[in-house]
């Protein structure tokens, strides 16, 4: 060690003035500048990509919750027209005119609880029957087969 201070002291006596202080002043004033200015970078650098991360968790966990929410939404609403017998014997009846369709499709959208489902929903809501008495109408129910001509 004493031989490295010796001829670090040879090696400064033998510069000029001028260049011992642009020595010093690069070595006391820039390199400690650099350095701490590199670690000060780092930790903000640290510190922002740490709150982007939370912030982007925050946002995944609020999609998630809403996505779960519609589903369950979408899953009472069909349990709800599922399980409604008034839905059931609708589709199911044969109508002869379609007066009677639409009648009985007024009645169910306005007086039933199925209709407040229907209408109150923030989707929309599309049963599909095989009754074809139903299939040429347009409204709320729809059926596997084509529109009957002529009605």
């Amino acid at each position: 060690m004493k031989k490295i201070f010796a001829g670090l002291t040879a090696w400064m006596n033998n510069l000029t003035i001028y260049r011992k202080l642009i020595f010093f002043y690069a070595f006391c004033v820039i390199l400690p500048l650099v350095v701490t200015d590199g670690i000060i970078i780092q930790i903000m650098n640290r510190n922002e990509r740490q709150r982007q991360e939370y912030e982007l968790n925050n946002i995944a966990e609020v999609v998630g919750n809403n996505i779960t929410n519609l589903y369950n939404d979408i899953l009472e609403t069909t349990n709800a027209i599922y399980l409604d017998r008034t839905v059931n014997d609708f589709i199911s009846r044969e109508y002869e005119r379609p007066y009677d369709y639409y009648s009985a499709n007024y009645r169910l959208l306005r007086q039933s609880l199925a209709g407040s489902i229907f209408n109150n929903s923030d989707y929309g809501v599309t049963i599909y029957t095989d009754n074809p008495t139903i299939a040429g109408y347009r409204g709320l129910f729809s059926g596997f087969y084509p529109p009957i001509p002529g009605t």
